[in-house]
C-alpha cells in the first residue's frame, strides 16, 4: 500500500483480527518520541508463538492509525 508522505496508515480493520488492549481517551495531546519501550509477560501452552506490540492513536470515530510498533 502506497500513501502520501503525510498520510496516515490506518489500522482499524487489522485490529478486528488481533487482541488489542486499549486505554481510555487521553485527556490532553501527548507527544512520543523516541522508541516506546514495552513490557510484556505472557505464558502459554504453545511451544511458540510471535508478539507485536503496536502503538495507535484512535480517534473518536474509532478508526485506529499507526504511530509505531516494537517487535
Amino acid at each position: 500500500m502506497l500513501l502520501a508522505p503525510d498520510e496516515r496508515m490506518k489500522r482499524t480493520e487489522k485490529d478486528r483480527q488481533c487482541l488489542t488492549y486499549t486505554s481510555g481517551p487521553l485527556e490532553q495531546d501527548i507527544e512520543v518520541t523516541g522508541h516506546p519501550i514495552v513490557n510484556l509477560w505472557v505464558s502459554s501452552t504453545a511451544d511458540n508463538g510471535d508478539f507485536f506490540v503496536y502503538l495507535e492513536d484512535v480517534d473518536e470515530r474509532g478508526e485506529a492509525y499507526y504511530v509505531t510498533e516494537e517487535n
